[in-house]
């Protein structure tokens, strides 16, 4: 796998490439710092992966990839912790990483590329990616597509180790390759509620509390889901503002 690195900070280039390089099968074929020289360097190499800097001086990497209209290689952004350009990014269809990287959330990356391989190189949805839009969809990644469903078609999320099972009014279930906490950043403020380390629900669509066998709620698919101990004061007093 072919990769480039456009990032501003010389020392944040080298260390990425030094981790990138120490993996089988990885191959960096250059790093640029600035939007023009990652345009030229991109066009030039042709990489399979380019982990971009979602912020570059004089633009940004969301100005870089809009000179691409078809955009043949697969997107991380990076990104030092900034609340707006994160949620933005969760909402889209493409995967980040947190300035400094930490070498295991980079593994996660590479090991998520190596399972999908490279099907995922898209043309990027840009739209998906300002900040400060109202939305009423989400994009949701697989192992083979990305899937754009209204929110409010959503009852709740499941965690499946590094997967997510998203299951939909209409009785379809997705399973995306993005992790809960993903999709809890995106939803939380919309009517959703993380009961348990692996749910998190749609209130809208919660029919019945019960404490028999086990704090639980009865949803509208007829799902039931346990609440934790310690989110079910929480969860009691969310369910009085539906």
């Amino acid at each position: 796998m072919r990769i480039a690195i456009i990032d501003d900070q010389l020392d944040g280039r080298q260390v990425l490439e030094s981790l990138l390089m120490a993996k089988e099968g990885l191959t960096v074929v250059g790093s640029a710092a600035n939007v023009d020289s990652a345009y030229n360097l991109i066009v030039r190499t042709t990489p399979d992966l380019v982990f971009l800097d979602a912020n570059l001086p004089l633009g940004s990497g969301f100005d870089l990839l809009q000179r691409f209209q078809d955009a043949h290689f697969k997107i991380i952004f990076m990104t030092v912790y900034d609340q707006q350009i994160i949620k933005a990014l969760k909402y889209s269809e493409f995967d980040y990483l947190l300035k400094p990287i930490n070498p295991k959330e980079l593994e996660i990356i590479l090991e998520k590329v190596r399972i999908n391989g490279l099907k995922g190189r898209e043309t990027p949805h840009l739209d998906n990616i300002k900040p400060n839009v109202s939305r009423s969809k989400i994009a949701i990644p697989s192992v083979s597509s990305i899937q754009y469903v209204e929110i409010d078609q959503i009852i709740r999320f499941e965690a499946q180790g590094n997967y997510t099972d998203i299951y939909l009014t209409n009785g379809i279930k997705i399973t995306s390759t993005k992790l809960l906490k993903d999709f809890e950043g995106i939803v939380h403020d919309m009517g959703f509620f993380r009961i348990h380390r692996s749910h998190c629900i749609h209130l809208k669509y919660v029919d019945l509390f019960s404490n028999k066998g086990g704090d639980h709620a009865i949803l509208s698919d007829g799902s039931k889901v346990f609440i934790s101990r310690n989110r079910k004061p929480l969860f009691l007093e969310a369910m009085t503002k539906v």
